[in-house]
């Protein structure tokens, strides 16, 4: 006779990985659409009010399905090992999979090209010894993360989880009542508890929303096992909306749920910018304010997408209508060429090519009167065009963690310059929102940006082609209908920007541009829009005022914290140096070991100055990790003890290196602090 699971005892061993709302509503006496039919000895099924979930019975239906699984699984290959290890196109006549010769110079190469130059290193050294050789397509068997689209009663899981090798299991479902169906007929307790053992967890992505069950899976993929991310199976219950289009959405974003937590060269470059602009004077300080006693103007966030140049008359009209114009990077350009002068201009980058297009801009037009608003972490040449500045400070990098408290920090300003010009409006109190040029893409794969902006303007082949940008090969649907054609960054931006929505739903979003459309912006045409100019003063002086008045910065305070920097980074290497010169550990006990000693790093809770020291390393350490993780399954069993010994020494060479640098570096900027 099978035992009937405990109801109770399922549901208090998943409180840890259920929202809090959705354990209270389980907890509950609530009345649903469907009910659980059935029993253990006999079966289980779901009335859904006239006809059964499982029409021949959930164990018909489940058994066939999850053999048929496990004798052919569906694994998501990584994007590292798709893009770096293999060929595109490497499917024979039959299906099957020819792989070719590893080649370590290219993926080296691709690295140094994005600054990532210890992770770069590693991998050259990494790749050396299995250089020329042919790997498996598929990796060993086992993964990091099972996602399992389709829930129902969830009898297909205990098999699954039985049969993979895998550390997380995560559950997308349209229905929370399920799930409480589920609690009478699996028994979730012993579930959790052998996950648990694996090190991994149990993860519940439950709603109607795609975008939202889709944000909450790209949550569970990047959580502690996403350097296992290369392999993950992906199971399909049934097909029931919206589980298709997560499905689609997840797939898209494939390479974005791969891409490192920030890199250490990009990292002590922000702190060290960081450290410059607190000695470097007077500055206003952007935080979340208080909601304003008076209705804010409505902001233009001005950008320098192809749709920009038709609708800059309607910017001029409108800023003399009583709106407040805020530029975004290289939208600055396309302002001020077209006759605009924004009353605010917003950068994010550190990147040289920044001042360069700035460079050429102050050659025609006077940057000195426009405020400046910027992370701490952009080149002190780049604020050096501003007189007038603004900073803020931007989460998880490693200045922010060691100079700003928790309150401080604008969360969700990025990726891009135009979520920060969206989020900056919104601190400030600015309640409606209207987008132009932000087009994240365009209707011809061969404009990527406005004619009049600083990629069109010169001759430099490097920016009249994107700076690099990747093509815009993905095929999405238009703000304005039709079809649009973006890049994955850009993806990454407008998934910024739908975070961003959704998370301020009290400030209204209007996207005036030509390009992707953005999920929760509404679209409009700018002919259509007409202001009434406010007769209290100026708009963007009601909207900065808010700020307050410049602070001097406390060099003291800068001189202390750079102290408690090195004395945290003498005490974090020590930790890193045992592991890394443990003998004859596996892979795993690696990545086991290591994670703990990075995890602050890749979350944005710890505001000091071992989290800052986390973050300078994290994403570098996380790249080299999950680099050995797909490249060393596919070696011969026989070759991967040595293999992850030589992983583990030439770690220890390169991050000792950084250490030391890291160390000089910080004494160098107190050198520079004036006493």
């Amino acid at each position: 006779m099978k035992t009937v699971p405990d109801y109770h005892a399922n549901l208090a061993a998943l409180r840890p990985a259920l929202p809090p709302a959705l354990h209270a509503w389980l907890a509950g006496e609530h009345r649903s659409a469907s009910r659980l039919v059935g029993d253990a000895g006999e079966g289980w099924n779901i009335d859904l009010g006239g006809r059964l979930l499982y029409p021949s019975g959930a164990d018909d239906y489940v058994g066939p399905q999850v053999q048929t699984f496990l004798d052919n699984p569906v694994r998501r290959i990584s994007f590292a090992a798709s893009n770096f290890l293999f060929e595109e196109d490497q499917t024979g006549p039959d299906r099957s999979f020819t792989p070719r010769p590893l080649n370590a110079k290219r993926l080296a190469e691709k690295l140094n090209a994005q600054g990532e130059f210890i992770a770069a290193r590693f991998a050259e050294g990494l790749l050396h010894e299995a250089n020329g050789r042919s790997l498996d397509w598929f990796p060993d068997a086992d993964a990091g993360h099972l996602v399992c689209f389709g829930l129902g009663l969830g009898l297909h899981l205990p098999s699954l989880v039985s049969g993979l090798p895998v550390r997380d299991l995560v559950v997308v479902d349209p229905f929370p009542e399920f799930l409480r169906h589920s609690l009478s007929a699996v028994d979730w307790k012993s579930l959790s508890a052998e996950l648990t053992r694996r090190g991994g967890r149990i993860w519940f992505c439950i709603g109607q929303d795609p975008q939202k069950l889709t944000e909450e899976l790209q949550t569970a993929l990047r959580g502690p096992n996403y350097i296992r991310i290369d392999g993950a199976y992906m199971f399909q219950h049934y097909d029931v909306a919206p589980l298709p289009e997560v499905i689609r959405q997840i797939q898209e974003r494939g390479p974005i749920l791969e891409l490192a937590k920030g890199f250490y060269e990009d990292e002590i470059r922000m702190l060290t910018h960081t450290v410059q602009h607190q000695m470097a004077g007077s500055a206003r300080l952007l935080v979340d304010l208080p909601p304003p006693s008076e209705v804010m103007p409505p902001v233009l966030v001005v950008g320098s997408g192809p749709s920009a140049d038709r609708n800059m008359d309607h910017v001029a009209r409108l800023q003399s209508e009583g709106a407040v114009v805020i530029s975004a990077g290289t939208g600055l350009g396309v302002a001020l060429n077209h006759g605009v002068r924004p009353d605010l201009h917003c950068e994010i980058e550190n990147t040289v090519t920044i001042d360069e297009g700035l460079g050429l801009l102050a050659r025609d037009h006077d940057l000195s009167t426009i405020p400046l608003l910027a992370s701490w972490t952009v080149s002190p040449r780049t604020s050096a065009f501003f007189p007038k500045r603004i900073f803020y400070f931007r989460d998880s990098n490693a200045g922010s963690r060691l100079f700003a408290s928790s309150d401080q920090v604008i969360g969700l300003s990025g990726p891009t310059v135009a979520n920060l010009a969206c989020r900056a409006a919104i601190a400030l109190g600015v309640k409606e929102i209207y987008l132009f040029g932000i087009d994240l893409g365009s209707r011809s794969r061969d404009v990527h940006h406005s004619e009049k902006s600083a990629y069109n303007l010169v001759e430099d082949e490097f920016w009249r082609t994107g700076r690099g940008m990747d093509g815009l090969e993905i095929e999405m649907p238009g703000n304005r209908g039709g079809t649009v054609f973006t890049s994955r960054q850009f993806q990454l931006t407008r998934t910024g920007f739908e975070r961003l929505i959704r998370a301020f739903p009290e400030t209204v979003f209007h996207n005036c541009s030509d390009g992707v459309r953005i999920a929760g912006a509404n679209p409009v045409d700018p002919i259509d829009l007409q202001f009434t100019k406010d007769p209290r003063g100026s708009a963007s002086e009601r909207i900065l005022n808010r700020l307050g008045t410049s602070a001097e910065l406390d060099h003291m305070m800068c001189r202390a914290k750079l102290r408690d920097y090195r004395e945290a980074l003498s005490t974090w290497w020590m930790a890193v140096d045992e592991v890394l010169k443990r003998p004859d550990q596996p892979l795993d006990g690696l990545i086991d070991q290591i994670y703990p000693l990075i995890e602050d790093g890749l979350s944005a809770a710890r505001m000091d100055a071992m989290g800052a020291v986390q973050a300078s390393f994290a994403g570098s350490i996380t790249s080299m990790l999950q680099l050995s993780y797909t490249v060393l399954r596919r070696l011969p069993r026989e070759d991967r003890a040595a293999a992850t010994t030589r992983v583990a020494a030439g770690m220890w060479e390169i991050l000792a290196d950084a250490v030391d640098r890291a160390d000089r570096n910080s004494r160098d900027l107190e050198d520079e602090i004036p006493t």
